[in-house]
């Protein structure tokens, strides 16, 4: 593009461009062109589609299973999940309640810091049980393998494994009846 303005500006300044070397930008260009468009006709077939690219850095899977389980009861779910995650679920759900997303890090409830608040759940500092009975949390979409999912693995009085994939898990609070039907029943694995 910068070749071509080039040229035309000169061209517009009273410079003559020989053919052969008009020509040579022409084809310079067309192979540019083609090459780019080419390129971008490959990549869904390359792995690089829009669908991909969410998998790699969002818990696809996870949000889709958890939507289909909540049809209606949107209003009722107060869910806390990793703190980059939040858009992405605003995005898919704008219904839902996230306990925290980017526009938030911010922001003070009662006086305290929402970051502050959910570093100490991820954490694991003291109180952070109080924090999500605080909040009402009764849904958890967490990160496989994160430090979180061994705690509430040890508590399943509280928290069952409603969805499990390879890049997350969601756990529902045992004790919110707003959230407790047949289909939400525990995962095996």
């Amino acid at each position: 593009w910068v070749l071509v303005s080039l040229l035309s500006d000169l061209q517009r300044l009273g410079f003559k461009l020989s053919d052969r070397l008009r020509g040579a930008v022409q084809q310079l260009f067309a192979l540019t062109a083609a090459g780019i468009l080419a390129y971008l006709l490959t990549l869904p077939w390359n792995g690089f589609s829009a669908e991909a690219r969410l998998e790699k850095i969002y818990p696809v899977h996870a949000v889709t299973a958890l939507n289909e389980k909540l049809k209606g009861a949107e209003a009722e779910a107060r869910i806390f999940q990793q703190l980059s995650w939040g858009g992405y679920l605003v995005w898919r759900n704008p219904k839902l309640k996230t306990f925290i997303d980017g526009r938030m890090v911010f922001w003070v409830r009662d006086g305290e810091s929402i970051l502050e608040q959910y570093l100490s759940v991820v954490e694991l500092k003291p109180g952070w049980e109080a924090i999500l009975e605080k909040y009402g949390v009764n849904l958890m979409l967490l990160p496989t393998g994160a430090a979180l999912i061994k705690e509430l693995q040890k508590r399943p009085e509280k928290w069952i494994l409603i969805h499990r994939d390879p890049f997350a898990e969601v756990y529902r609070s045992s004790v919110s009846t707003a959230l407790i039907r047949s289909s939400w029943g525990p995962v095996n694995g």
